[in-house]
């Protein structure tokens, strides 16, 4: 399977950047930067719960987190409506749209979603 998600419907000429920091990769375009950064390292602490979520998936698989600055193409890539992020499979690779322009209520609302998809939230709350 081709694993380039530069090839996948997921993907926008307007991401001129991305993070790597394996299993996740986060794309995104320069006004962006600032909140692809606060992902970056808030995700940091739930690192070992990424790995472990996606090698259930399967052997080296990544995360695409895809942060979208224009809402259209959220919408087009992901056809869901009213939402601010949605999950999307590329093979066994997992893959996370964000709609911007992000909010400090929709970045904790993604965090909330994914934590619960990833056990973080179990881990926490022990």
């Amino acid at each position: 399977m081709d694993r380039y998600i530069t090839k996948t419907k997921y993907f926008s000429s307007d991401f001129n950047t991305a993070i790597f920091s394996d299993p996740i990769r986060i794309y995104f375009s320069n006004e962006q930067e600032s909140q692809a950064l606060e992902l970056y390292f808030r995700l940091q602490s739930r690192k070992d719960q990424w790995e472990q979520f996606l090698r259930k998936r399967g052997k080296d698989n990544y995360c695409y987190i895809m942060m979208y600055s224009n809402p259209s193409q959220f919408d087009t890539c992901f056809e869901i409506d009213g939402q601010s992020f949605a999950p999307g499979e590329m093979g066994e690779d997992f893959v996370v749209g964000i709609k911007g322009p992000m909010t400090p209520e929709s970045v904790e609302s993604f965090f909330e979603n994914m934590d619960q998809t990833i056990g973080f939230d179990t881990i926490r709350n022990q």
